[in-house]
C-alpha cells in the first residue's frame, strides 16, 4: 500500500505540474490567437507584458500596471494610446498620485537608465509580515528620502529617460509558482 501511494503521490504531482503547464500554454495560446475584436481597453498586471499584446490589443488603448501586495496592488501605470511608439520592452510605468518611488543602488538613488532596487512608499503600505519580524525589517524600511517607510520590492529596474521605470529582472532567487511567491 506505502509503494502504491508513493507511486501515486509521485504520479499526482507529475500530472498536476503537467496539468499547470498545459493551463498556463492553452492561456497564452488563445490571448496570442484569438481575434477578441469586441474588447475596447485592455489592462494587464501580474506579469510582464510584451509588444505584440499591445499591437494586437492596444487598438483603442492599453494600460500595464504593477505592484507588490505589500503595497496594496497596484503603483504603476503604463498607458499606451492609439498613435503611440510601442516601446520593444513594455515599462510597468510611472508612479501612481499617492505613491513615491525609488531606484537604489547601496542605498544612493540612481540615475537615468542605471538599474537599482525599486524602493516603493504610498499611503497603503502594509504594516509588515505577521509574525514574521525578520523579514518585515528587511523588506519595510524608514524612507531616507523623506517621510513614512518604504517597501524594498527585490525588483531590479531602472528609470527612463521619460520618466517610466522599466522592469529588468529579481535581484534575489525569487520566483512566482501559480501566483504564489517562492523565496
Amino acid at each position: 500500500i506505502f509503494i502504491l501511494f508513493v507511486f501515486w503521490h509521485s504520479f499526482s504531482s507529475i500530472f498536476s505540474v503537467s496539468i499547470f503547464l498545459l493551463w498556463g500554454w492553452c492561456v497564452k495560446f488563445y490571448y496570442t490567437t484569438s481575434d477578441l475584436s469586441s474588447i475596447n481597453y485592455v489592462t494587464t498586471g501580474g506579469q510582464a507584458t510584451n509588444k505584440y499584446l499591445v499591437e494586437k490589443y492596444g487598438r483603442n488603448g492599453y494600460r500595464n500596471i504593477y505592484g507588490p501586495t505589500e503595497t496594496t496592488v497596484i503603483v504603476t501605470q503604463w498607458e499606451y494610446n492609439p498613435g503611440d511608439i510601442i516601446p520593444d520592452r513594455i515599462p510597468i510605468g510611472r508612479p501612481l498620485a499617492n505613491v513615491c518611488t525609488y531606484i537604489v543602488d547601496n542605498n544612493r538613488l540612481c540615475g537615468f537608465n542605471i538599474a537599482g532596487e525599486l524602493l516603493i512608499g504610498c499611503d497603503g503600505i502594509s504594516p509588515g509580515y505577521v509574525n514574521n519580524k525578520e523579514l518585515t525589517e528587511k523588506h519595510f524600511i524608514k524612507n531616507p528620502f523623506g517621510k513614512g517607510k518604504l517597501y524594498r520590492s527585490g525588483d531590479l529596474c531602472r528609470m527612463l529617460p521619460d520618466g517610466n521605470i522599466e522592469y529588468i529582472s529579481r535581484i534575489d532567487k525569487q520566483v512566482k509558482i501559480r501566483g504564489f511567491r517562492i523565496e
